[in-house]
């Protein structure tokens, strides 16, 4: 598991940079990419991210908790890569985190 949450703290560190810099330079409410954004776009993905991130490790503490059972464990683990599904079709992802139900 710890190779799907090192793969998801390096996705939502690259979704919150491509907010915030490619956004600004596309942006349709200023066209201009100099021009600040006001269209609220990158500040939703930036607190989605670190909403993502919180989750993240509330399930890895739950992880590496004695008192999580075997069942709450395969639950965890079961999130953790249901939260990296979205990449699930990049070069980089390794198949076997893929869920196909």
């Amino acid at each position: 598991m710890r190779d799907v949450i090192g793969y998801l703290r390096t996705r939502l560190d690259e979704l919150e940079t491509q907010a915030v810099h490619l956004h600004r330079a596309v942006c349709a409410t200023t066209g201009n990419a100099h021009a600040v954004c006001d269209c609220g776009y990158p500040g939703l993905v930036s607190a989605d991210v670190r909403a993502r991130r919180e989750l993240i490790e509330e399930l890895v503490d739950w992880l590496e908790s004695e008192d999580t059972s075997d069942r709450g464990r395969g639950r965890t683990n079961r999130a953790l890569l249901l939260l990296a599904q979205p990449w699930a079709q990049r070069s980089d992802f390794d198949p076997y985190w893929r869920i196909d139900d």
